[in-house]
């Protein structure tokens, strides 16, 4: 599968004028955006872009609407003129996470029956939890690094017998009409159905795209599992056993196989969009919190703990396989390797979308200028719940608390310099306890509030500025100091 050459988009949508007209149902919502942002131009060329917000009449969703691209909002209030509008454009998009089921079903059966004056590509964009409950065939597992993983969870169990791990078998769109949905998605399902009745139509190009679960630009399904870890609140569970399989896809990638779909006639008309990873319930909770938050275990808990369609999505066990257009080499990924593998770039675009900007402050003073206070203000103000306020003899406690060699050498250090009066622990050592602090995910993504430290300039130059190395250069290495005095 190749790309078409721009010329041939004219052909063949049969525009008149220099651009395609675009309508995206609720450009103001999660998938909407992404959709703009990847539509407002196909190879080089400008769009024009109509729509309807999630609010119909919100000031919000107007207001925001041209920033997107969105020439013309059009309002819900008169059906007629909403469906001639829509008839007018050459790509009709709806979004079923976002949309109303009646007015996508009243659309898909005014296609049905309308007069086309130019070819049309209706795409509806569903959800792998359409096949949620599709009859499932399991093999073992082939991946080496999950085959390692199995060993070592049965190192303590020799002796006993044991059984090769085994995974759902993957499914592709060729497996269409064994899908299966789950109870709240029987009419997405229909719909599905409705949108491929109108293939033998004239002019007319349906598809339906099954995404994945969707993650990235400031989160959606995932939100509440990013908000917390970005909290550092002790809250994420995995619902037992946690090692089923959930179908994923980043939000620009669904956006970027409608753009494919657009401007491509010769594909399948239903495609799954997912990524190449395999992730677990486990991979998902597990990186999220190892990413962003103090890294921690996360506890294993009975479904019955759990409620909500959060926990219907949290239980899917599928491997799906991503349709044809998303598996060619043209396709210009934006997170190919899933999730898990881009965690600092899905993490940064949640911080970004959600305004999270980490706020970073240091304070000293001389002893009785009530620094102290003034540290625990501003860190409870502005750094919400558990704020990561550390003094220097706070961190040095920290790490003298630890396990492992690094720990008692620096024990050792610390006996050693406490029997020389008014000697502190060489600059080095302090640069290098504090930094490590400063570089924990919680006062990555977070901020910090800093007291008391550092002290001189000396101090504040080593902790707060990179050595310029030159090319070719080798920085110097650290060399064991004595305390200073």
């Amino acid at each position: 599968w190749v790309c078409p050459p721009p010329r041939s988009l004219q052909e063949r949508f049969g525009r008149l004028g220099p651009f395609m007209r675009i309508f995206i149902n609720n450009v103001d919502s999660f998938v909407g955006r992404a959709l703009c942002a990847d539509l407002r131009s196909v190879f080089d060329q400008e769009n024009r872009l109509l729509g309807t917000v999630t609010v119909d009449g919100s000031e919000a969703g107007i207001t925001l609407a041209p920033t997107l691209g969105v020439k013309r909002v059009v309002t819900r209030g008169n059906t007629k003129e909403l469906l001639k509008d829509i008839l007018t454009c050459s790509l009709i998009v709806y979004d079923l996470h976002s949309a109303d089921i009646e007015e996508v079903e009243c659309v898909i059966k005014h296609l049905k029956v309308a007069t086309l004056e130019h070819d049309t590509t209706f795409v509806l964009i569903s959800s792998v939890n359409v096949w949620a409950r599709t009859k499932k065939e399991y093999v073992p597992v082939k991946s080496e690094e999950e085959e390692e993983e199995q060993q070592e969870d049965d190192e303590d169990q020799e002796g006993l017998s044991r059984e090769s791990k085994k995974r759902p078998k993957e499914l592709s769109d060729a497996d269409l009409d064994r899908r299966v949905p789950s109870a709240c998605h029987e009419s997405w399902k229909y719909l599905e159905t409705l949108t491929l009745s109108l293939s033998p139509k004239a002019k007319l190009r349906p598809h339906v795209i099954a995404a994945g679960i969707l993650y990235g630009n400031g989160e959606d399904v995932f939100n509440e599992l990013f908000k917390a870890a970005w909290l550092t609140q002790p809250v994420h569970k995995i619902i037992h056993p946690g090692d089923n399989y959930i179908p994923c896809v980043h939000v620009r990638d669904v956006a970027r196989l409608v753009k494919v779909v657009a401007a491509e006639s010769n594909l399948g008309r239903y495609l799954i969009a997912v990524d190449k990873s395999r992730l677990t319930q486990t991979d998902i909770v597990q990186g999220i919190v190892d990413q962003i938050s103090n890294k921690r275990e996360v506890p294993v808990v009975s479904d019955s703990e759990v409620e909500g369609e959060f926990k219907d999505i949290m239980t899917l066990d599928l491997i799906m396989e991503p349709s044809a257009p998303m598996r060619a080499k043209a396709f210009q990924w934006w997170s190919k390797d899933g999730l898990v593998k881009n965690l600092g770039k899905v993490a940064a675009e949640f911080c970004k979308w959600r305004n999270l900007r980490p706020i970073k402050v240091v304070v000293t003073g001389p002893p009785g200028s009530g620094a102290e206070g003034l540290c625990a203000r501003v860190a409870e103000r502005y750094l919400h719940e558990d704020p990561p306020h550390f003094c220097f003899g706070q961190i040095l406690q920290e790490a003298l608390s630890e396990q492992g060699r690094a720990a008692a050498k620096l024990r050792k250090k610390v006996a050693k310099v406490a029997k020389v009066p008014g000697a502190k622990l060489p600059l080095k050592i302090r640069t290098r306890l504090v930094k490590a602090k400063l570089m924990s995910n919680v006062c990555r993504y977070r901020g910090y509030v800093l007291e008391g430290y550092p002290t001189s300039y000396e101090e504040a130059t080593d902790l707060f500025t990179e050595l310029d190395v030159p090319d070719g250069e080798e920085p110097p290495e650290e060399q064991e100091e004595d305390g200073e005095e």
